[in-house]
């Protein structure tokens, strides 16, 4: 082999190595560019992923808070009920007991009259029998003096009925009294048991999918609707719905920083692959 044969071999294995090179150094260029795109990537992710997880510790207070009001709504609304309940009992029981002592006023005043009479009958025949004495000195003396105490007795009587009667009276008056109190107790109770559960039925519910029913009533979830319990547990249901969505928005969000890093992962180690290749590549020709 001649000389020039020898040089044109040696000058075509140089070009060779350096379009290896260059290849190489190309592949290695566009591993680091595909490498920086998902650093990028990785780090937005990861700020998205702080800051909706923020939201969702927040939307997670949000719900707690909801339904802690919720929880004390339904205790109100159970403490109304039975004071509701215990004011009509009472209602009903000062009705029953002023209805009795109007019963017995009515009685004591019948009988004050019977006395009445019965005080003149006593006086009228002591009187008779007062003057037959004057004619008729047979008549003992123990029968005047039974008839005095008799009439005395009676009249004693009478004074003790009055003043029975007058103690009804007072009792009536105070009865009818507590009676109104309760009355009007009972009234704003119920006012109050209507305001927490006011709802909004269904014949004025055009959408009947947005009621629930709780219990044995139901809420509706309606400008209609303006009950406390009703209110609150819509806000309850709301604050769940959001916690839910950042819920979700947050898993969605991890999902994606998950692929975004395994990328990284793989377009790291492709161009390590290539750094090596070119390294290895590039001692080779300066040792050629």
């Amino acid at each position: 082999m001649n000389t020039m044969t020898i040089n044109s071999l040696a000058v075509g294995i140089v070009y060779k190595e350096k379009a290896t090179l260059d290849w190489l150094a190309m592949q290695v260029a566009e591993a680091q560019y595909e490498v920086d795109q998902y650093q990028a990537i990785v780090d937005a992710e990861t700020a998205k992923s702080t800051q909706f997880n923020s939201f969702l510790t927040a939307a997670e207070a949000n719900k707690a808070a909801a339904l802690t009001n919720f929880n004390l709504a339904i205790d109100i609304d159970s403490s109304v009920s039975a004071l509701c309940t215990s004011t009509g009992l009472a209602l009903k029981q000062t009705g029953t007991a002023t209805r009795e002592i109007k019963r017995v006023s009515g009685e004591m005043a019948t009988l004050i009259n019977k006395l009445i009479f019965t005080v003149e009958l006593i006086d009228r025949f002591g009187q008779l029998v007062n003057k037959q004495k004057l004619s008729n000195p047979l008549i003992p003396d123990a029968l005047i003096s039974f008839m005095a105490k008799a009439t005395a007795d009676a009249n004693n009587a009478v004074a003790l009925t009055l003043v029975a009667l007058q103690s009804c009276y007072v009792a009536e008056a105070t009865s009818l009294r507590s009676q109104e109190i309760i009355a009007l107790k009972n009234d704003q109770v119920t006012t109050l048991k209507s305001t927490i559960e006011q709802q909004a039925f269904a014949s004025k519910v055009k959408d009947t999918m947005s009621l629930v029913f709780d219990g044995d009533f139901m809420v509706g979830f309606t400008p209609d609707c303006t009950g406390i319990l009703a209110l609150v547990r819509q806000a309850y249901d709301k604050a769940s719905e959001k916690y839910n969505q950042a819920l979700a928005n947050v898993n969605i969000v991890n999902q994606q920083l998950a692929y975004a890093k395994s990328e990284l992962v793989t377009a790291t180690t492709s161009l390590n692959s290539y750094k090596a290749g070119l390294a290895a590549a590039t001692a080779a020709a300066y040792a050629a």
